[in-house]
């Protein structure tokens, strides 16, 4: 993708911060995994 390692990082934080605010914490990779299929995001 051409994305770099610290730009990856704040992304994933940003995503984790909304899921938080949205009142569904996602702090572990499992959880954020779980999150995206939750709401259609993977395939």
């Amino acid at each position: 993708m051409g994305v770099q390692y610290e730009t990856a990082k704040t992304y994933l934080r940003r995503v984790r911060e909304k899921y938080a605010r949205a009142g569904r914490p996602a702090s572990k990779k499992a959880e954020l995994v779980r999150r995206a299929a939750e709401d259609g995001l993977l395939q």
